[in-house]
């Protein structure tokens, strides 16, 4: 699940209106769809997800949270693009190494917004350069490490969560 200070960053930057459609790639437990799903009451969110154990977890999520504009798309990116209507928010949580072709094929309107995280160097990069090569614009790149204290007695120790990079980015005229 994606950690509550790292959700916070990614929904900032992915800045939803309430009548977006919006597509979370690799959406895991569903942590982030359930989030937008709640920030664009009047729009809908796909979930894409592959493992059907998550599978589960976004349904029971969906719905634990009441977020009936949640859509789960069973199936893997791009593959199951087909099966998605022009988006105003692509958020790319996981891309099992198909980065290019998902940015590529991603239905996303023209200065639609896109959020990728990635928590190695190398996707990093990757979405820097991939980002650079189809045209999108305001490429913007932020590293975030949060630490929470928790209470060990009469004392507090620091538990680092691990370090998330959150790139973002809005779809130019020939992305």
């Amino acid at each position: 699940m994606t950690k509550a200070e790292i959700r916070v960053q990614v929904l900032a930057k992915a800045q939803i209106l309430p009548t977006d459609k919006i597509v979370d790639i690799g959406a895991g437990t569903g942590s982030i769809s359930i989030e937008a799903a709640g920030l664009a009451p009047e729009g809908v969110v796909y979930a894409i997800e592959h493992n059907p154990e998550a599978q589960e977890l976004i349904l029971a999520n969906q719905h634990k949270f009441g977020a009936a504009n949640l859509r789960l798309l069973p199936g893997a990116a791009p593959d199951v693009f087909a099966q998605l209507p022009a988006v105003d928010v692509c958020i790319i949580g996981g891309s099992s190494g198909r980065l290019p072709e998902i940015l590529a094929q991603v239905p996303l309107h023209k200065g639609g917004r896109v959020v990728i995280t990635a928590v190695t160097l190398e996707t990093a990069a990757q979405g820097l350069q991939l980002l650079a090569d189809y045209n999108y614009r305001d490429i913007d790149a932020i590293s975030i490490q949060a630490v929470r204290w928790k209470a060990v007695k009469t004392l507090h120790m620091a538990q680092a969560l691990n370090p998330i990079f959150i790139i973002s980015a809005r779809k130019g005229e020939t992305a």
